[in-house]
Formats: C-alpha cells, structure tokens, sequence
C-alpha cells in the first residue's frame, strides 16, 4: 500500500508538470516607442536669380557675396571659407560669334591687358557639358594676381556665362579650394532663362533628366516637353525626367 500511494503521487506529479506545458501564458503588452521629432531641415544653398542677365543657379550658403562695381552688374562674385573665390561673369556675343570666335577674341586682348604684357595665360583647354550646354574648361593663369584658376565657358543664346574658381592664395591648387570641390552644386542647378535658352538641343550624358520638384530648384529647360521629346527621339538610350 505504502508503495501505490508513492507511486500515486508521483504519476500525480509527472501529470502535473506535464499539464503545465499547455497551460496559456500571458506577458506584459510592449510599449510603443516614442515618436522621435522630425528636424526642421536646414537650407544648404542660397539661390541667386539675375533677371537681367538670363539665369538661375544654387550656391552653398556659407558663401558670402563681394560687393562689385555698380557699372559691372554682369559680374557676380563669392568668397569660401578659405577665402577662395567664385565669379560668374555674363558677357554679349556678338552677332554671329560662337564661344570659339569669342575666346580667340578674349585672347587677343589679354595679351596686351596687363600694362601692355599679357594679362594671363592658357595652360590647358577641355571640352564640357553641362546641363545640355556645350562650352569648355580652360585652366587659366592671372598672372598680375599670380594666381591659377580654373574656367568654365558656356555659351546661351547671345550671351556667354563664364565660372571662374580662383585660389585664395598662390600656395593652394585650385583643385584643393572650397569653391572648386563644390562646383557639382553649381553645375547641376545652372539654368538658362528667358531668350537665353538653347533653340538647339544637345542630348543629356544620362538615361534621365532629374526633374525632381523643389521650392529651392529652378526649372531645367531640359525638363521641358520639346525637349524631351527631340531627346527621345534622337538620343539612343535617353528614357526620360525622373520626377
């Protein structure tokens, strides 16, 4: 008898543990987590916007404006941090000039600029294409400022839009400075306006035109639907506006 009650309650607790396996559990709800504020974004480029002279770009907004002479209001001027500088120039084409015929001019009357000695010298010439315009970039030595700078020429319509990127100094490449390393801001939001927009098309480097809309990105002539559709139909590979 003594041994059946053992047995007894051991096959009781064998049930036991078993039955507990099927027993629901229940755990404390997880709390959700607590929504994070979003960061009012922080403007990373200033605009500028020159009705007169037909165009529209970005810049970084730690740059600060020069002041320039009233009687050159063509001339626009930025200082980087490191004291180099960004100028954009825009000068008339006369008529029936192209940018070969303008440069070749341009030289010209460099070489006696300076005090009747040349005011700079050329040290290389490549073809570019930025935004659908044709134009070339020349390194450039100024030599009363004893400076070498880097320019890009593009011509519009009746007019040429040069970008000069110039040292701050004449120990720092202008390949190193501020102004240099952030050209790709400059190149992507460069935009022609007004009678200055190309009446020949050149096709985009790419499949497809960034259209992306924006209060700080000024509209791309390239985004426009006789655009596209020249592109399309002449421009093997060309797919469209991503928007």
């Amino acid at each position: 008898m003594i041994l059946v009650g053992i047995a007894l309650i051991l096959l009781g607790m064998l049930i036991g543990v078993f039955a507990s396996g099927f027993v629901p559990t229940t755990s404390a709800p997880t709390p959700s987590p607590l929504p994070v504020p979003t960061a009012t974004p922080v403007p990373q480029t200033q605009s500028l916007e020159s009705i007169e002279n037909n165009f529209t770009i970005q810049l970084p907004v730690g740059w600060k404006k020069q002041e320039t002479a009233t009687e050159v209001p063509f001339m626009f001027q930025y200082q980087a941090g490191d004291n180099s500088t960004f100028e954009i120039l825009v000068r008339d084409l006369a008529k029936g000039q192209d940018l070969e015929s303008y440069l070749a001019e341009q030289d010209k009357i460099s070489l006696t600029a300076f005090e009747g000695k040349p005011s700079k010298r050329i040290l290389s010439s490549t073809p570019i294409t930025l935004n659908g315009l044709v134009g070339v970039e020349r390194e450039e030595e100024f030599l009363a400022a004893g400076l070498l700078g880097r320019v890009i020429y593009l011509p519009g319509n009746s007019k040429i839009f040069s970008f000069s990127f110039i040292p701050g100094d004449n120990t720092t490449f202008v390949l190193e400075t501020q102004v240099y390393k952030e050209r790709q801001i400059i190149f992507d939001s460069f935009t022609l306006i007004g009678d200055q927009v190309p009446l020949s098309y050149t096709c985009p480097q790419g499949e497809w035109v960034d259209c992306m809309p924006g209060p700080d990105r000024p509209s791309n002539f390239q985004c426009q639907a006789d655009f596209l559709t020249w592109a399309k139909a002449n421009c093997p590979g060309f797919k469209g506006a991503a928007l």
